[in-house]
């Protein structure tokens, strides 16, 4: 449930937005496809965070947290509270503060700790964001906090902190309803998980025995018809606490969850304890499917079990007794709900493991590493829970199953093939919960694909041409996964592949005195390219097949003339798929040719001019005394340096290095994938509830919950129009409403429920806030963040997204191997983000990476990303972190995966990046406005470096010494503070 947020610094030239530290203010009493379905987000709402019931048992105190401003937003300040043992921050959900992170300090026994930072929790159940509590090691009576935001600020900070009440040691009982042998929960092994007939239900602790508070009413949907898989979480917190405490640490969870996020309850399903102890969590019955609030993905908060494991198992492995339990949870949960334990399952459009992490739903370090590692090893928890059920008929309480119901079969049927693709639609079926497509090369099941979708329209990629198909398609309930009516019978319908057309285009573009190579124009689509050829006046012809418009025939004779033509060709069945190239035919001469005048080959692009020599580096030194009250910084680089220097791909480009050689430097281990998809990009600075949109021919109205289309008219009852508009109604808004503006004037065109979007021409241009227009590719999307509030979302290819980042990130006029490589890190960028559980999968700030839409493309760049089409890099089969930077300094950052090391980087020195070597010059009283504790600024020492590159590499630490108080900050919290261009340098 407790996720980090990694934010990754983009851009030609990187900006430093100063995050405000805020301060504690004096104390203030606070009194399978399943169809996503939201919880309604006005159930939690700020009410909820103060009036909600908790536990009798617990005491709980917010803290208002505001800026300093006499300390420049950046000095701490401690206050006292009464005495707690959890403690977290949250803050507005209308703050505009993206990538935030917080640390804590708490006084024990009249001592501070040191800064603990606390995971930000990642929610789809409304109410107010924040991070995931800290359970302190004693009870504890002093508090301060730090709260940054990479851009904008966090609005309304509060600290909550909870006394849970009186230690006791609450005794399970096991159900009376459930018959099973009683779990002496600690000294079970794994050979005592046993296998028994009749999976019972573990003992567990209820909400009445460990004084749960009532909570608020959640919202809909309350429950779901089965569980479909579990997700293990850890709560991240102590793992020290005492048998007796376990449940006072449960209270504290729920309290929080409610008192601090607004929730309407504990956010697990259930919890474990380290001594064997299991809690019912969210209140709804523990035999049933309870929507909790646990793994950031709503589809997956409703069909599948939230189990945390009480600790932090990045630090300590779960004990054997937190493991059997564990076991015989999940076992009883899934056999009840008759799931395979080592099976999958598909939510919100995405398919996940039955039993499975927080980290493998969203980007988290949930469960820890040793809590994830447990969970698939080899006689870890899918292992066991897989032999603990192997011979069990059913679960203690588990429903007899009912026969779903059965529908007629659908009709109509019509195919409208492709050439690797056919488009299926037929006839509605009355209540079909959902449908099965079949398509066969032989009208059985036999080399059959299926799939599953939810309306009569159905797009299936991947056919091979020149091949006939029969296309079947059933009722399917998706929710017991079975086929519930009779496929269509005969007569089936069929449908045959197109062929491609025969490649144009194809001329000579290189020659050498062995070699040759042509290029034709691509065809879309085309799985790959057979290339015949042979030499002039010979009858034997040759074959090379290539997956790209260009191929490169290598091992010819010298001084000889070859004739070439191209197909496509498919290489799942290994046969031509379009006619060949026609006449006349391509030729080209190897060098030497002495025969009648040779095609020549395109020209070459000229050369780039060798870079002058590099700008010598400023020396530097790890000490310095401030001068005429000023001290000069000397350093290298400009960002964090992880990943990809963009100055440095430029000069590998200019050094002839081609964009995978590049891409291999900077991201060593990944390897070149291909990506096609669709992209939702939230449009940022359209701030209004509205999407505006200028008329023009061909555009349409979608309504998304039927997928209904209408084509918008130029005139509305003699009226021209100008603009549309897809707005909240202004009597219910709950509700959209078109409307088009004719003259001065709008008119209301329809009202409806759903969600909406333009689409149709090329480009849309969009009205913005101020009235200007801006021009997008694919749909303007209006999208529900709430219930009566709007946003645009940027609807398109993912092709066409990379066309609106690139051109932002780097300079067109760079070289076109920089560019490439910069698209792939684009697209890869944008790739990590697909399929969130937000109404949109990524911003279009630097918050994420830069995106301005069709109206910022340029050739140059269109052309890099054109010829790097599709492609991403990849590692262990997920798109990589391509995080990126503008100049490494010479020596790339050691970053957070395996992939993002720290290497040699050389083509950053290059005379035109300025940003390789730099000088800086701070004033010692700006330094002393950020750390005033200090006072007199005396010196600064840097007393550690990571150890890559010159000066000894980046700063990890550094002291500042003044004349009340030294002060040891990292180097990063220096590059921020003093506004240096990174962390790498001396003095």
């Amino acid at each position: 449930m407790h996720s980090w947020l990694t934010r990754c610094s983009i851009g030609l030239t990187t900006l430093a937005v100063a995050g405000a530290l805020l301060l504690p203010a004096p104390a203030q009493a606070a009194g399978t496809d399943i169809v996503e379905t939201r919880p309604n987000a006005s159930a939690a709402t700020e009410e909820a965070a103060t009036t909600a019931p908790v536990s009798e048992e617990v005491e709980v105190e917010q803290t208002a947290v505001e800026p300093d401003p006499e300390a420049g937003g950046d000095a701490v300040e401690r206050t006292s509270v009464d005495p707690f043992r959890m403690v977290g921050v949250t803050w507005s959900a209308d703050s505009d503060a993206s990538d935030v992170t917080v640390r804590v300090q708490v006084r024990t026994d009249g001592k501070w700790s040191d800064w603990e930072t606390l995971d930000v929790e990642d929610s789809v159940e409304g109410g107010r964001p924040g991070t995931s509590p800290l359970w302190t090691s004693a009870p504890s009576d002093g508090v301060a906090v730090e709260v940054k935001a990479a851009s904008g600020a966090a609005q309304d900070v509060k600290v909550t902190t909870i006394d849970p009440g009186k230690p006791e040691v609450v005794t399970p009982v096991s159900p009376a309803l459930f018959e099973g042998e009683e779990d002496d929960a600690t000294t079970e092994s794994v050979a005592a998980d046993g296998t028994p007939k009749v999976v019972p239900m573990p003992s567990i602790i209820t909400r009445a025995q460990w004084k749960a508070g009532a909570g608020t009413s959640c919202s809909a949907p309350v429950t779901r018809p089965k569980a479909l898989g579990v997700v293990i979480h850890h709560t991240a917190g102590s793992n020290t606490y005492s048998k007796s405490e376990s449940a006072g640490l449960v209270r504290s969870y729920q309290t929080y969850h409610v008192k601090g996020h607004g929730w309407c309850d504990i956010g697990y399903n259930f919890l474990v304890d380290r001594f064997g102890q299991i809690f019912e969590g969210r209140k709804g019955g523990m035999t049933k499917q309870v929507r909790a609030a646990h793994s950031g993905v709503d589809a997956v908060n409703q069909y599948a079990t939230g189990v945390s494991m009480m600790g932090h198992f990045d630090y300590v492995k779960p004990s054997d007794a937190m493991k059997s339990a564990v076991v015989r949870l999940v076992g009883w949960r899934v056999k009840y709900f008759g799931a395979n334990p080592k099976g999958t399952y598909s939510a919100g459009g995405k398919k996940y493991s039955v039993i499975n992490g927080h980290r493998d739903v969203k980007s988290t370090a949930c469960p820890g590493k040793y809590g994830y590692a447990w969970i698939g090893a080899v006689g870890g928890l899918r292992d066991r829970v897989a032999t603990y059920i192997s011979k069990a008929t059913s679960a203690a309480g588990a429903p007899t199953p009912t026969a779903p119901q059965q529908f007629a079969t659908p009709k109509n049927v019509r195919v409208a093939p492709a050439t690797t693709a056919a488009t299926i639609s037929w006839s509605a079926v009355s209540g079909a919960p959902g449908y099965r497509v079949m398509v066969s090369p032989t009208g059985s099941s036999a080399g059959a694909k299926y799939y599953n979708v939810s309306g009569t329209k159905a797009v299936v990629y991947g056919l091979n041409s020149r091949r006939t198909y029969v296309f079947r398609v059933s009722v399917w309930n998706p929710t017991v996964k079975q086929r519930v009516s009779p496929y269509t019978g005969k007569p089936m319908p069929t449908a045959r592949t197109r062929a491609f057309t025969a490649p144009t285009g194809v001329k000579l573009t290189t020659r050498t005195a062995t070699g040759l190579r042509f290029a034709w124009k691509a065809q879309s689509g085309a799985p790959a390219y057979r290339i015949m050829y042979w030499e002039s006046g010979s009858s034997k012809k040759r074959y090379v097949t290539a997956y790209k418009n260009a191929v490169a025939i290598k091992g010819l004779k010298r001084g000889t003339m070859y004739q070439v033509r191209v197909s496509v060709w498919s290489t799942p069945t290994r046969e031509r798929v379009s006619a060949y190239s026609g006449k006349p035919y391509a030729a080209g001469a190897t060098v030497g040719y002495k025969g009648a005048s040779a095609p020549a080959p395109a020209p070459k692009p000229s050369a780039p001019k060798p870079a002058p020599k590099p700008a010598p580096a400023p020396s530097a030194k790890n000490a310095v005394t401030p001068s005429a009250g000023k001290v000069t910084f000397k350093g290298h680089g400009y960002g964090h340096g992880i990943g990809m220097s963009q100055y440095g791909a430029e000069g590998g480009a200019r050094a002839g290095a081609k964009y995978d050689a590049i891409l291999k430097k900077y991201y060593p281990g990944t390897k070149l994938s291909f990506k096609s998809a669709t992209i939702r990009v939230q449009i940022s600075a359209d701030t209004t509830n509205s999407v505006q949109v200028k008329h023009q021919s061909g555009l349409k109205l979608r309504t998304l919950a039927n997928n209904a289309v209408q084509t918008l008219p130029n005139s509305v009852s003699g009226r021209t129009v100008s603009d549309w508009t897809i707005d909240t109604s202004p009597s219910n808004r709950g509700l959209n409403q078109v409307s088009y503006k004719s003259g001065s004037k709008w008119y209301a065109f329809r009202t409806f429920k759903t969600d909406a979007q333009f689409e149709g021409p090329a480009t849309i241009r969009l009205v913005m806030p101020n009235g200007s227009t801006r021009a997008y590719r694919g749909a303007l999307r209006s999208t529900k963040p709430s219930t009566t509030t709007r946003d645009t979302v940027n609807v398109l290819s993912l092709e066409a997204y990379t066309r609106g980042v690139v051109a932002r990130e780097m300079p067109s006029s760079w070289s076109m191997e920089a560019l490439k490589a910069q698209s792939v890190a684009a697209r890869t960028f944008g790739s990590r983000y697909l399929g969130s559980s937000r109404h949109y999968d990524i911003c279009d700030t630097v918050s994420c990476q830069v995106y301005g839409g069709y109206a910022d493309e340029t050739k140059r760049t269109n052309d890099a990303i054109l010829g790097t089409k599709g492609k991403i890099l990849t590692y262990q089969g997920a798109p990589a972190l391509t995080q990126f930077s503008s100049s490494s300094g010479g020596f790339t950052n050691q970053g957070s995966t395996a992939y993002l090391k720290a290497v040699s980087d050389p083509w950053d020195n290059w005379s035109g990046n300025k940003n390789h070597a730099w000088s800086q010059t701070v004033t010692a009283s700006a330094i002393q406005k950020k750390y005033p504790n200090i006072g007199t600024l005396k010196s600064i020492s840097i007393t550690k470096r990571n150890g890559h590159g010159t000066q000894g590499g980046r700063v990890v630490s550094l002291t500042l010494k003044g004349s009340k108080a030294n002060r040891t900050i990292t180097g990063v919290d220096a590059r921020w503070a003093f506004g240096l261009k990174s962390d790498w340098f001396g003095f």
